[in-house]
Order: structure tokens, then sequence, then C-alpha cells
């Protein structure tokens, strides 16, 4: 007799994209290998700040962060956008969006799902538990 697993059971490993976070760590890399951006960023006269920091989740996997925050008056209310990478992706699918939502004055959140990009984890759920790390 066959046994049938649910979808949601399933996981996948797959290819991680890796990445670096500077410049000149970025030259000793490999072909498609990508630099996570400068640490500073100004467009349309906003300028905002990388900081990268980590998360621990649900499953206790820590999970590798960024956050793009634009110079504005501390009285100026605040938005923010969370950046969420397909499931083979990683945060560095969302570098080429900072600049554009930073000169709205928007502030910038991306990260990596468990067992993608730089985040701790080996097997990729399609979403049953990186649901989790939202």
């Amino acid at each position: 007799m066959e046994t049938v697993y649910p979808a949601s059971k399933t996981v996948i490993l797959i290819l991680r994209s890796r990445y670096t976070f500077s410049k000149s760590e970025f030259y000793w890399f490999i072909k498609n290998n990508y630099f996570l951006g400068p640490i500073l960023i100004e467009s349309k006269g906003v300028k905002a700040k990388r900081s990268d920091f980590e998360l621990i989740n649900q499953r206790n996997l820590i999970l590798k962060c960024s956050i793009y925050e634009p110079e504005i008056d501390a009285s100026e209310p605040r938005s923010c956008i969370i950046y969420l990478h397909c499931f083979n992706g990683s945060r560095i699918e969302s570098v080429r969006y900072a600049e554009q939502i930073i000169s709205e004055r928007i502030s910038f959140v991306c990260f990596d799902f468990s067992a993608s990009g730089l985040s701790a984890g080996e097997y990729v759920s399609l979403g049953w538990y990186e649901s989790q790390d939202v």
C-alpha cells in the first residue's frame, strides 16, 4: 500500500543564494554571488542607513535581516514595508527596491526566510514553516 503525504509536509532542499555585506569582500566571491549593497544610501535627497540584525523564529532558527531607515524628522509618522522573497530567493532580491522606497520616506525591512540566504535551516517547506518567520 502506498503512503500519500500531504503537500504541506513536502520539504525541498534548494540551492541557496549566497551574498556578502561589503563590497571589498564581494570581489573575492565567485560568479553568482551578490553584494547586499552599501550601508548608507541616498535617493532623491533622502538619506538612509542599512542596519543588519538577527531574529530567532519559533523553531529557534536564526533569521538574517536588514532594515533601511530614512533620516526623517522624529515627529513625522513612519511607515514600513516588509519585503518577502520567493521560495528559492533571499533578501538580495530586495536591494533593487531600497532606493525607490527610501525616496518615499518609508522604512524598508528585508530578511532571509529560514533555510534561505544566510538564515539558518536546511529545508524549505514551500511556506508551511516559513509563514511562521513573518
